[in-house]
């Protein structure tokens, strides 16, 4: 895995991207949040999403986790680094994949 850098929620180039009225600029590093029915381990969800970002190449670093007070969902922190639109599309696409997904921000 590649060393991060600091988020920076996108201070480079500017490409298509669109956020709302504001653009995305790229490279962009920032932290996400992926939240997740919690019906298996968390080993297992937390391999599936390396999974995920090693074969999107997207450059990422577990931050934290964190269970629900009823023990339903699983929450995720994660630093990641995109390098273009394309790259972000294709990475979201494959997490909306991601078994019993509820929210990727």
């Amino acid at each position: 895995m590649n060393q991060l850098q600091k988020p920076t929620n996108g201070h480079s180039k500017i490409e298509k991207g669109n956020f709302g009225d504001k653009k995305i600029e790229f490279p962009v590093h920032y932290e996400m949040k992926i939240v997740v029915a919690f019906e298996k381990t968390i080993e297992h969800i937390k391999l599936s999403i390396i999974e995920i970002c090693n074969r999107m190449k997207v450059t990422h670093e577990f931050i934290s986790e964190k269970i629900s007070s009823k023990q339903n969902y699983i929450s995720f922190t994660l630093a990641v680094s995109l390098e273009n639109q394309q790259q972000m599309n294709n990475f979201y696409e494959e997490l909306r994949k991601l078994p019993g997904l509820k929210m990727a921000i």
